[in-house]
């Protein structure tokens, strides 16, 4: 698979409620940034060429504040909540229509390097056209769980 073929589904739809917050949890500094900053930039050292942001209705805060850090941003709506498979189809078209590779990372997450991310898109070929980025958390109740077999 070659490098242009490759689209970022970046999932920012929520709306931080358990933040007890009016601002939309991707807007949310981290490190003198909002959270959605850290993650574009990754986004955009990691070379991707079709960045997509999944929103959800009547967050054009974030929509302008994504297009402000990477202008060829595509944007689409989540009409509602209905998690993350949801999402991503909500993207797919705008994501090239399922050819090629698509990485999907989340808004909230400022911590994901470009080098992660790259090493992800580089780890996608014919045989193996599925990676899944994981952590070992100290707690895990709190996240969803990646359930491995014996070839991890």
């Amino acid at each position: 698979m070659t490098r242009g073929s490759v689209s970022t589904i970046i999932l920012a739809a929520g709306k931080g409620t358990r933040m007890k917050s009016r601002l939309p949890k991707v807007l949310h500094p981290i490190a003198g940034r909002p959270m959605l900053g850290h993650v574009l930039a990754a986004v955009e050292r990691a070379g991707d060429a079709r960045p997509v942001l999944v929103l959800a209705p009547a967050m054009d805060e974030v929509a302008s504040y994504a297009r402000s850090l990477l202008p060829g941003v595509s944007t689409v709506v989540q009409p509602s909540p209905r998690g993350t498979g949801d999402a991503v189809r909500v993207a797919e078209s705008a994501a090239g229509g399922g050819e090629g590779v698509a990485l999907v990372v989340f808004g909230d997450t400022p911590l994901v390097r470009s080098e992660t991310l790259s090493g992800m898109i580089d780890a996608c070929t014919t045989d193996t056209p599925v990676v899944v980025l994981g952590f070992e958390a100290g707690n895990p109740a709190p996240y969803g769980r990646l359930v491995l077999d014996g070839k991890g």
